[in-house]
Protein backbone atom coordinates (compact mmCIF):
# COMPACT_ATOMS: atom_id res chain seq x y z
CA UNK A 1 0.00 0.00 0.00
CA UNK A 2 2.36 2.71 0.93
CA UNK A 3 4.49 1.41 -2.48
CA UNK A 4 1.32 2.33 -4.28
CA UNK A 5 0.75 5.75 -2.77
CA UNK A 6 4.76 6.61 -3.27
CA UNK A 7 4.76 5.32 -6.23
CA UNK A 8 1.51 7.30 -7.30
CA UNK A 9 2.96 10.78 -5.62
CA UNK A 10 6.27 10.19 -7.28
CA UNK A 11 4.24 10.17 -10.73
CA UNK A 12 2.23 12.98 -9.49
CA UNK A 13 5.58 15.09 -9.00
CA UNK A 14 7.00 13.83 -12.37
CA UNK A 15 4.36 15.00 -14.17
CA UNK A 16 4.12 18.26 -12.45
CA UNK A 17 8.01 18.66 -12.98
CA UNK A 18 8.15 17.51 -16.60
CA UNK A 19 4.78 19.86 -17.32
CA UNK A 20 7.15 22.49 -15.74
CA UNK A 21 9.70 21.79 -17.49
CA UNK A 22 9.04 21.73 -20.60
CA UNK A 23 5.41 23.64 -21.70
CA UNK A 24 5.82 26.79 -22.63
CA UNK A 25 3.31 29.96 -22.86
CA UNK A 26 1.62 30.93 -25.98
CA UNK A 27 3.66 33.45 -26.88
CA UNK A 28 6.71 33.78 -27.80
CA UNK A 29 8.79 36.23 -25.78
CA UNK A 30 10.24 37.83 -29.40
CA UNK A 31 6.42 37.84 -30.27
CA UNK A 32 5.35 39.84 -27.65
CA UNK A 33 4.36 42.68 -29.77
CA UNK A 34 2.69 40.88 -32.70
CA UNK A 35 -0.82 41.46 -33.50
CA UNK A 36 -0.95 44.69 -31.03
CA UNK A 37 -1.14 46.78 -34.57
CA UNK A 38 -4.76 46.44 -35.65
CA UNK A 39 -5.10 45.50 -39.28
CA UNK A 40 -6.53 47.98 -40.85
CA UNK A 41 -6.99 49.05 -44.83
CA UNK A 42 -5.84 52.55 -45.93
CA UNK A 43 -8.65 54.76 -47.09
CA UNK A 44 -8.31 56.85 -50.54
CA UNK A 45 -7.31 59.93 -48.37
CA UNK A 46 -4.49 58.06 -46.70
CA UNK A 47 -1.07 59.87 -46.66
CA UNK A 48 0.96 57.87 -44.01
CA UNK A 49 3.35 56.29 -46.51
CA UNK A 50 3.98 60.55 -47.36
CA UNK A 51 3.95 62.07 -43.90
CA UNK A 52 6.05 59.78 -41.73
CA UNK A 53 9.54 60.24 -43.98
CA UNK A 54 8.59 64.13 -43.23
CA UNK A 55 8.12 63.87 -39.79
CA UNK A 56 11.36 61.28 -39.65
CA UNK A 57 13.18 64.41 -41.09
CA UNK A 58 11.49 67.31 -39.26
CA UNK A 59 11.80 65.80 -35.89
CA UNK A 60 15.89 64.78 -36.18
CA UNK A 61 17.48 66.17 -33.09
CA UNK A 62 18.51 70.12 -33.61
CA UNK A 63 22.15 71.30 -32.04
CA UNK A 64 21.99 75.43 -31.88
CA UNK A 65 25.16 77.16 -31.41
CA UNK A 66 25.01 80.67 -29.90
CA UNK A 67 25.94 83.29 -33.22
CA UNK A 68 29.64 84.75 -32.56
CA UNK A 69 29.41 87.31 -29.32
CA UNK A 70 30.62 90.67 -30.26
CA UNK A 71 34.71 91.49 -29.87
CA UNK A 72 35.14 91.99 -25.76
CA UNK A 73 32.03 90.19 -24.60
CA UNK A 74 31.49 86.54 -24.24
CA UNK A 75 28.40 83.89 -23.74
CA UNK A 76 27.80 82.99 -19.52
CA UNK A 77 25.63 80.06 -19.40
CA UNK A 78 25.55 80.58 -15.40
CA UNK A 79 21.86 81.44 -15.61
CA UNK A 80 21.41 77.51 -15.82
CA UNK A 81 23.99 76.21 -18.03
CA UNK A 82 26.49 74.10 -17.61
CA UNK A 83 29.10 75.34 -15.82
CA UNK A 84 33.13 75.13 -16.98
CA UNK A 85 35.54 73.35 -14.86
CA UNK A 86 37.39 74.58 -12.20
CA UNK A 87 40.46 73.20 -13.56
CA UNK A 88 39.99 74.44 -16.79
CA UNK A 89 38.68 77.76 -16.35
CA UNK A 90 39.80 79.34 -19.93
CA UNK A 91 37.19 77.02 -21.02
CA UNK A 92 33.80 79.24 -21.00
CA UNK A 93 29.86 77.95 -19.79
CA UNK A 94 28.14 76.88 -22.36
CA UNK A 95 24.62 74.96 -22.34
CA UNK A 96 22.05 73.43 -24.91
CA UNK A 97 19.39 75.32 -27.17
CA UNK A 98 16.16 73.84 -27.43
CA UNK A 99 13.82 75.20 -30.35
CA UNK A 100 11.32 75.55 -27.47
CA UNK A 101 13.37 78.64 -26.30
CA UNK A 102 11.47 80.58 -29.05
CA UNK A 103 8.55 80.24 -26.84
CA UNK A 104 9.55 81.87 -24.03
CA UNK A 105 10.38 84.94 -22.32
CA UNK A 106 9.76 88.74 -24.27
CA UNK A 107 10.57 88.25 -27.82
CA UNK A 108 13.78 90.41 -29.14
CA UNK A 109 16.50 88.99 -31.10
CA UNK A 110 18.18 92.26 -30.89
CA UNK A 111 18.68 91.80 -26.97
CA UNK A 112 18.52 88.10 -27.04
CA UNK A 113 20.85 87.39 -30.02
CA UNK A 114 21.07 83.88 -29.43
CA UNK A 115 17.56 83.38 -30.47
CA UNK A 116 19.07 84.12 -34.15
CA UNK A 117 20.06 80.46 -34.47
CA UNK A 118 16.67 79.43 -33.48
CA UNK A 119 15.41 81.88 -36.65
CA UNK A 120 17.93 80.68 -39.08
CA UNK A 121 17.11 77.16 -38.90
CA UNK A 122 13.56 78.05 -39.21
CA UNK A 123 14.12 80.48 -42.28
CA UNK A 124 16.37 77.34 -44.09
CA UNK A 125 14.84 76.30 -47.08
CA UNK A 126 14.85 72.74 -46.24
CA UNK A 127 13.01 73.31 -42.83
CA UNK A 128 10.49 75.40 -45.53
CA UNK A 129 10.24 72.87 -47.07
CA UNK A 130 9.16 70.58 -44.35
CA UNK A 131 6.80 72.77 -42.79
CA UNK A 132 4.87 73.54 -46.07
CA UNK A 133 4.69 69.34 -46.55
CA UNK A 134 3.34 68.67 -43.15
CA UNK A 135 1.12 71.27 -43.65
CA UNK A 136 -0.27 70.18 -47.10
CA UNK A 137 -1.04 66.67 -45.33
CA UNK A 138 -3.55 68.10 -42.30
CA UNK A 139 -6.84 66.76 -42.07
CA UNK A 140 -5.36 63.46 -44.22
CA UNK A 141 -5.57 60.16 -42.51
CA UNK A 142 -2.28 58.57 -41.07
CA UNK A 143 -1.90 55.61 -38.69
CA UNK A 144 0.72 55.61 -36.19
CA UNK A 145 1.27 52.35 -33.68
CA UNK A 146 2.53 52.88 -30.50
CA UNK A 147 3.71 48.59 -30.45
CA UNK A 148 5.30 48.66 -34.24
CA UNK A 149 7.27 51.67 -32.35
CA UNK A 150 8.47 49.49 -29.22
CA UNK A 151 9.08 46.55 -31.03
CA UNK A 152 12.16 47.97 -32.44
CA UNK A 153 11.13 47.80 -35.99
CA UNK A 154 13.03 49.98 -38.64
CA UNK A 155 12.11 53.11 -39.95
CA UNK A 156 8.93 53.14 -38.18
CA UNK A 157 8.76 56.80 -36.80
CA UNK A 158 8.75 57.41 -33.07
CA UNK A 159 6.89 59.45 -30.22
CA UNK A 160 9.83 61.50 -29.89
CA UNK A 161 9.73 62.24 -33.61
CA UNK A 162 6.04 63.46 -33.61
CA UNK A 163 6.62 65.81 -30.25
CA UNK A 164 10.08 67.56 -32.43
CA UNK A 165 8.01 68.14 -34.89
CA UNK A 166 5.19 70.12 -33.37
CA UNK A 167 7.74 72.25 -31.06
CA UNK A 168 8.99 73.35 -34.09
CA UNK A 169 5.41 74.21 -35.46
CA UNK A 170 5.19 76.15 -32.59
CA UNK A 171 8.03 77.71 -32.48
CA UNK A 172 7.81 79.00 -35.77
CA UNK A 173 4.33 80.34 -34.90
CA UNK A 174 5.86 82.55 -33.07
CA UNK A 175 8.42 83.44 -35.26
CA UNK A 176 5.48 84.06 -37.92
CA UNK A 177 3.85 86.21 -35.05
CA UNK A 178 6.18 88.08 -33.45
CA UNK A 179 8.87 88.48 -35.78
CA UNK A 180 6.97 88.84 -39.25
CA UNK A 181 3.78 89.92 -37.67
CA UNK A 182 1.89 86.71 -39.69
CA UNK A 183 -1.07 85.62 -37.70
CA UNK A 184 -2.53 84.05 -40.47
CA UNK A 185 0.62 82.17 -40.90
CA UNK A 186 1.22 81.04 -37.52
CA UNK A 187 -2.31 80.23 -37.08
CA UNK A 188 -1.44 77.10 -39.82
CA UNK A 189 1.26 75.85 -37.44
CA UNK A 190 -0.71 75.98 -34.65
CA UNK A 191 -3.81 74.46 -36.43
CA UNK A 192 -0.90 71.76 -38.46
CA UNK A 193 0.32 71.11 -34.55
CA UNK A 194 -3.22 70.11 -33.43
CA UNK A 195 -4.08 68.17 -36.14
CA UNK A 196 -1.29 65.98 -35.70
CA UNK A 197 -1.89 65.68 -32.16
CA UNK A 198 -5.59 65.00 -31.98
CA UNK A 199 -4.18 62.50 -34.88
CA UNK A 200 -2.00 60.42 -32.87
CA UNK A 201 -3.48 56.71 -33.00
CA UNK A 202 -4.77 56.83 -29.06
CA UNK A 203 -3.37 52.90 -28.64
CA UNK A 204 -1.94 53.03 -25.41
CA UNK A 205 -1.07 55.29 -22.32
CA UNK A 206 1.92 56.33 -23.90
CA UNK A 207 0.44 57.79 -26.96
CA UNK A 208 -2.33 60.19 -25.16
CA UNK A 209 0.65 61.50 -23.16
CA UNK A 210 2.15 62.62 -25.96
CA UNK A 211 -0.56 64.02 -27.69
CA UNK A 212 -1.58 65.92 -24.25
CA UNK A 213 1.73 67.04 -24.38
CA UNK A 214 1.85 68.32 -28.23
CA UNK A 215 -1.68 69.68 -27.92
CA UNK A 216 -0.12 71.38 -24.98
CA UNK A 217 3.00 73.26 -26.97
CA UNK A 218 0.37 74.39 -29.29
CA UNK A 219 -2.37 75.81 -27.11
CA UNK A 220 -0.59 77.56 -25.14
CA UNK A 221 1.28 79.45 -27.94
CA UNK A 222 -2.17 80.18 -29.38
CA UNK A 223 -3.63 81.27 -26.14
CA UNK A 224 -0.18 83.76 -26.21
CA UNK A 225 -0.89 84.93 -29.64
CA UNK A 226 -4.64 85.56 -29.14
CA UNK A 227 -3.21 88.14 -26.16
CA UNK A 228 -0.44 89.50 -27.97
CA UNK A 229 -2.04 90.56 -31.30
CA UNK A 230 -4.98 91.23 -32.85
CA UNK A 231 -7.30 88.32 -34.56
CA UNK A 232 -9.50 88.62 -37.29
CA UNK A 233 -13.18 87.68 -36.80
CA UNK A 234 -13.01 85.02 -39.09
CA UNK A 235 -9.69 83.41 -37.97
CA UNK A 236 -11.00 83.74 -34.15
CA UNK A 237 -14.09 81.52 -35.97
CA UNK A 238 -11.78 78.91 -37.67
CA UNK A 239 -9.88 78.16 -34.31
CA UNK A 240 -12.87 77.85 -32.37
CA UNK A 241 -14.09 75.31 -34.54
CA UNK A 242 -10.79 73.80 -34.83
CA UNK A 243 -10.59 73.20 -30.69
CA UNK A 244 -14.05 72.07 -30.78
CA UNK A 245 -13.36 69.00 -33.54
CA UNK A 246 -10.37 67.64 -30.97
CA UNK A 247 -11.30 64.67 -29.64
CA UNK A 248 -13.37 65.09 -26.04
CA UNK A 249 -11.04 63.39 -23.47
CA UNK A 250 -13.65 60.32 -22.63
CA UNK A 251 -12.87 58.99 -26.08
CA UNK A 252 -9.69 58.96 -26.00
CA UNK A 253 -9.40 57.75 -23.07
CA UNK A 254 -11.44 54.93 -23.51
CA UNK A 255 -9.67 53.93 -26.62
CA UNK A 256 -5.68 54.22 -25.24
CA UNK A 257 -6.98 51.98 -22.24
CA UNK A 258 -8.24 49.18 -25.02
CA UNK A 259 -4.60 49.56 -26.22
CA UNK A 260 -3.11 49.09 -23.33
CA UNK A 261 -5.34 46.05 -22.28
CA UNK A 262 -4.04 44.37 -25.38
CA UNK A 263 -0.55 44.46 -24.47
CA UNK A 264 -1.52 43.47 -20.75
CA UNK A 265 -2.72 40.68 -22.41
CA UNK A 266 -0.13 39.95 -24.39
CA UNK A 267 1.87 39.84 -20.75
CA UNK A 268 -0.11 37.29 -19.82
CA UNK A 269 0.24 35.42 -22.88
CA UNK A 270 3.76 35.51 -23.14
CA UNK A 271 4.27 34.54 -18.91
CA UNK A 272 1.78 32.06 -18.42
CA UNK A 273 0.99 28.86 -20.04
CA UNK A 274 -2.91 27.90 -21.44
CA UNK A 275 -4.49 24.74 -20.49
CA UNK A 276 -7.19 22.58 -23.24
CA UNK A 277 -10.13 24.80 -20.42
CA UNK A 278 -7.60 27.58 -20.86
CA UNK A 279 -6.09 27.88 -17.42
CA UNK A 280 -2.67 27.60 -16.77
CA UNK A 281 0.83 28.73 -14.54
CA UNK A 282 2.94 31.16 -14.64
CA UNK A 283 6.36 30.68 -16.20
CA UNK A 284 9.00 31.86 -13.44
CA UNK A 285 11.33 32.13 -16.36
CA UNK A 286 10.42 34.98 -18.15
CA UNK A 287 9.66 37.23 -15.44
CA UNK A 288 13.20 38.70 -15.68
CA UNK A 289 13.00 39.57 -19.53
CA UNK A 290 9.78 40.96 -18.79
CA UNK A 291 10.35 43.11 -16.45
CA UNK A 292 13.53 44.60 -17.96
CA UNK A 293 11.57 45.33 -21.36
CA UNK A 294 8.78 47.31 -19.21
CA UNK A 295 11.68 49.33 -17.50
CA UNK A 296 13.03 50.01 -20.63
CA UNK A 297 10.31 50.27 -23.02
CA UNK A 298 11.26 47.59 -25.17
CA UNK A 299 10.26 44.38 -26.38
CA UNK A 300 11.43 41.22 -24.18
CA UNK A 301 13.78 38.92 -25.26
CA UNK A 302 14.46 35.18 -24.83
CA UNK A 303 14.50 34.14 -21.19
CA UNK A 304 18.08 33.69 -19.55
CA UNK A 305 17.68 31.58 -16.73
CA UNK A 306 17.20 28.01 -16.35
CA UNK A 307 13.56 26.81 -16.24
CA UNK A 308 13.91 24.74 -13.26
CA UNK A 309 12.62 27.95 -11.58
CA UNK A 310 9.47 26.89 -13.10
CA UNK A 311 9.13 24.21 -10.22
CA UNK A 312 8.26 27.20 -7.78
CA UNK A 313 4.90 28.31 -10.23
CA UNK A 314 2.40 26.38 -7.39
CA UNK A 315 3.35 29.34 -5.21
CA UNK A 316 1.75 31.80 -7.92
CA UNK A 317 -1.87 32.34 -8.94
CA UNK A 318 -3.03 30.42 -12.25
CA UNK A 319 -3.66 32.40 -15.76
CA UNK A 320 -7.55 32.32 -14.74
CA UNK A 321 -7.46 34.32 -11.47
CA UNK A 322 -5.12 36.96 -13.07
CA UNK A 323 -7.08 36.90 -15.96
CA UNK A 324 -10.31 38.00 -13.67
CA UNK A 325 -7.99 40.75 -12.26
CA UNK A 326 -6.77 42.45 -15.15
CA UNK A 327 -11.16 42.40 -16.68
CA UNK A 328 -12.19 44.25 -13.91
CA UNK A 329 -9.13 46.26 -13.74
CA UNK A 330 -9.72 47.17 -17.45
CA UNK A 331 -13.27 47.21 -17.12
CA UNK A 332 -12.59 49.98 -13.98
CA UNK A 333 -10.09 52.49 -15.99
CA UNK A 334 -12.59 52.62 -18.67
CA UNK A 335 -15.58 53.27 -16.30
CA UNK A 336 -13.11 56.73 -15.05
CA UNK A 337 -13.18 58.64 -18.38
CA UNK A 338 -16.76 59.28 -18.23
CA UNK A 339 -17.42 59.42 -14.51
CA UNK A 340 -17.22 62.69 -12.38
CA UNK A 341 -13.71 63.49 -11.62
CA UNK A 342 -14.56 63.11 -8.01
CA UNK A 343 -15.47 59.86 -8.62
CA UNK A 344 -12.79 59.50 -10.76
CA UNK A 345 -9.99 60.07 -8.32
CA UNK A 346 -11.61 57.80 -5.92
CA UNK A 347 -11.77 55.18 -7.79
CA UNK A 348 -8.07 55.31 -8.61
CA UNK A 349 -7.25 55.88 -5.14
CA UNK A 350 -8.97 52.15 -4.43
CA UNK A 351 -6.14 50.92 -7.27
CA UNK A 352 -3.29 52.15 -5.77
CA UNK A 353 -0.38 51.02 -3.10
CA UNK A 354 -1.83 48.47 -0.86
CA UNK A 355 -4.96 47.93 -2.55
CA UNK A 356 -2.88 47.22 -6.05
CA UNK A 357 -4.73 44.87 -8.04
CA UNK A 358 -1.71 42.68 -8.81
CA UNK A 359 0.45 42.12 -6.37
CA UNK A 360 3.78 39.08 -5.82
CA UNK A 361 1.38 35.90 -6.15
CA UNK A 362 0.46 37.09 -9.74
CA UNK A 363 4.50 37.19 -10.19
CA UNK A 364 6.49 40.24 -10.44
CA UNK A 365 5.67 40.74 -14.18
CA UNK A 366 1.88 42.25 -13.44
CA UNK A 367 2.73 43.89 -10.05
CA UNK A 368 5.43 45.67 -12.09
CA UNK A 369 1.96 46.53 -14.77
CA UNK A 370 0.82 49.18 -11.72
CA UNK A 371 3.80 51.36 -11.87
CA UNK A 372 2.31 52.78 -14.56
CA UNK A 373 0.51 55.72 -12.66
CA UNK A 374 -3.07 55.28 -14.74
CA UNK A 375 -4.17 58.17 -12.67
CA UNK A 376 -1.14 60.39 -13.29
CA UNK A 377 -1.97 59.72 -17.12
CA UNK A 378 -5.86 60.63 -16.41
CA UNK A 379 -4.80 64.01 -14.57
CA UNK A 380 -2.51 64.83 -17.83
CA UNK A 381 -5.17 64.37 -20.35
CA UNK A 382 -7.61 66.02 -18.19
CA UNK A 383 -4.89 68.98 -17.78
CA UNK A 384 -5.13 68.79 -21.43
CA UNK A 385 -8.65 68.75 -21.77
CA UNK A 386 -8.82 71.61 -19.65
CA UNK A 387 -6.38 73.60 -21.74
CA UNK A 388 -8.38 73.38 -24.69
CA UNK A 389 -11.09 74.33 -23.09
CA UNK A 390 -9.93 77.18 -21.55
CA UNK A 391 -8.40 78.04 -25.05
CA UNK A 392 -12.04 78.45 -26.59
CA UNK A 393 -12.69 80.78 -23.67
CA UNK A 394 -10.10 82.93 -24.41
CA UNK A 395 -10.48 82.89 -27.93
CA UNK A 396 -14.50 84.04 -27.00
CA UNK A 397 -12.97 86.46 -24.60
CA UNK A 398 -10.85 88.31 -27.20
CA UNK A 399 -13.21 88.16 -29.41
CA UNK A 400 -15.84 90.41 -27.32
CA UNK A 401 -13.29 93.03 -26.23
CA UNK A 402 -12.27 93.50 -30.03
CA UNK A 403 -16.10 93.84 -30.47
CA UNK A 404 -17.42 95.92 -27.41
CA UNK A 405 -13.67 97.28 -26.55
CA UNK A 406 -13.61 95.55 -22.90
CA UNK A 407 -13.89 91.93 -21.76
CA UNK A 408 -17.33 91.28 -19.92
CA UNK A 409 -18.03 90.78 -16.48
CA UNK A 410 -19.27 87.69 -16.49
CA UNK A 411 -18.68 84.43 -19.19
CA UNK A 412 -22.19 84.70 -19.71
CA UNK A 413 -22.17 87.26 -21.64
CA UNK A 414 -19.99 85.28 -24.17
CA UNK A 415 -23.28 82.90 -25.22
CA UNK A 416 -24.40 82.54 -27.95
CA UNK A 417 -22.64 85.52 -29.53
CA UNK A 418 -19.10 84.20 -28.80
CA UNK A 419 -19.35 80.73 -28.13
CA UNK A 420 -22.04 78.06 -27.98
CA UNK A 421 -22.02 76.99 -24.82
CA UNK A 422 -19.57 77.38 -21.40
CA UNK A 423 -17.78 74.13 -21.26
CA UNK A 424 -17.39 72.69 -18.17
CA UNK A 425 -13.98 72.28 -16.07
CA UNK A 426 -12.98 68.75 -16.19
CA UNK A 427 -11.70 68.93 -12.93
CA UNK A 428 -15.41 69.34 -11.07
CA UNK A 429 -16.44 73.13 -11.25
CA UNK A 430 -19.45 73.33 -13.81
CA UNK A 431 -17.73 75.91 -15.27
CA UNK A 432 -14.05 77.80 -15.15
CA UNK A 433 -13.65 80.41 -13.11
CA UNK A 434 -13.22 84.03 -14.68
CA UNK A 435 -12.91 87.70 -12.98
CA UNK A 436 -11.97 91.20 -13.99
CA UNK A 437 -8.38 92.22 -12.79
CA UNK A 438 -7.31 95.82 -13.51
CA UNK A 439 -9.23 98.11 -15.80
CA UNK A 440 -7.61 95.79 -19.12
CA UNK A 441 -7.10 92.57 -17.52
CA UNK A 442 -8.82 89.34 -15.75
CA UNK A 443 -7.78 85.84 -15.02
CA UNK A 444 -9.14 82.42 -15.77
CA UNK A 445 -8.43 79.30 -14.24
CA UNK A 446 -9.03 75.41 -13.40
CA UNK A 447 -9.55 73.51 -10.52
CA UNK A 448 -6.10 72.13 -11.28
CA UNK A 449 -5.94 68.23 -10.63
CA UNK A 450 -6.47 68.65 -6.50
CA UNK A 451 -10.51 69.25 -7.71
CA UNK A 452 -10.69 72.42 -5.39
CA UNK A 453 -10.56 75.65 -5.43
CA UNK A 454 -7.63 77.58 -3.95
CA UNK A 455 -8.67 81.27 -5.31
CA UNK A 456 -6.24 81.56 -8.20
CA UNK A 457 -3.42 80.19 -6.79
CA UNK A 458 -1.49 78.78 -8.50
CA UNK A 459 0.14 75.66 -8.28
CA UNK A 460 3.91 74.67 -7.33
CA UNK A 461 6.02 74.03 -10.39
CA UNK A 462 8.31 71.59 -10.23
CA UNK A 463 10.09 70.00 -13.31
CA UNK A 464 9.09 67.55 -15.87
CA UNK A 465 5.93 66.99 -12.87
CA UNK A 466 2.33 68.55 -13.04
CA UNK A 467 1.30 70.53 -10.39
CA UNK A 468 -0.97 68.62 -7.36
CA UNK A 469 -1.46 71.66 -5.43
CA UNK A 470 -3.16 74.99 -6.36
CA UNK A 471 -5.26 76.36 -8.84
CA UNK A 472 -4.66 75.73 -13.47
CA UNK A 473 -4.41 79.41 -14.39
CA UNK A 474 -4.65 80.39 -17.88
CA UNK A 475 -3.81 83.59 -17.97
CA UNK A 476 -0.05 84.53 -16.76
CA UNK A 477 2.95 86.14 -18.58
CA UNK A 478 5.28 83.84 -20.88
CA UNK A 479 7.74 81.68 -18.58
CA UNK A 480 11.43 82.77 -18.58
CA UNK A 481 13.76 81.04 -20.54
CA UNK A 482 15.10 77.79 -19.08
CA UNK A 483 18.35 78.17 -19.90
CA UNK A 484 19.38 82.01 -21.05
CA UNK A 485 22.64 82.29 -22.49
CA UNK A 486 23.62 85.81 -21.62
CA UNK A 487 26.64 88.70 -22.85
CA UNK A 488 29.54 89.07 -20.58
CA UNK A 489 32.99 91.74 -20.60
CA UNK A 490 36.09 89.42 -20.86
CA UNK A 491 39.61 90.48 -20.71
CA UNK A 492 40.63 90.53 -24.41
CA UNK A 493 42.98 87.56 -23.94
CA UNK A 494 40.40 85.43 -22.10
CA UNK A 495 38.15 85.96 -25.12
CA UNK A 496 37.14 82.15 -26.63
CA UNK A 497 37.72 81.97 -30.30
CA UNK A 498 34.50 82.63 -32.76
CA UNK A 499 33.02 79.70 -33.84
CA UNK A 500 33.43 78.70 -37.89
CA UNK A 501 29.57 78.54 -38.52
CA UNK A 502 28.00 82.03 -39.19
CA UNK A 503 24.65 82.50 -37.72
CA UNK A 504 22.57 81.68 -40.66
CA UNK A 505 24.25 78.16 -40.66
CA UNK A 506 24.29 77.35 -36.69
CA UNK A 507 21.16 74.53 -36.69
CA UNK A 508 22.85 71.31 -37.68
CA UNK A 509 21.53 67.71 -37.68
CA UNK A 510 22.79 65.26 -35.46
Amino acid sequence: MRLAVGAALLAAFGRYAYLRLTVMPPRPMDRYYAGLCPERTPSADDVTAELLPVLLTLGQDITFNCPPPPKGMAWDWRQGGLPSSPDHPSVPPFGILDVLDTLNGDWGPATRPHLQAVMAHLELGLTRRELDELRAWRGRAWCYCTWAELSGQSGVVTHRKVRAAVKVLAADARYQHAQLHDTDAAWEDLKTGLWLADSLTPDSLISILVSAACQQYCLDELRNMTLERDISPALAADMDATLRAISPLADRWRSAVRGEAAAWQAGVDACFTRDADGNGWLDVTVQAPYLLAVNRGSAPTAPPCSRAWNLASVFYNDRRTVEAKLRRFVALLERVGTQPYADALSAFHGIEGHAAPFNVFDGRSFSAMTRISSRRAFQTVANGEASRRATRLIVALQRFKAEHGDYPDALAELVPGHIDTLPPDPFGAPSFTYRREGPDGYQLYSFGVNGKDDGGRPGTQRAGRMSEDGDQLFIYPRRAPAMEPTLVPVPETAQPAAPDTAPAENATRE
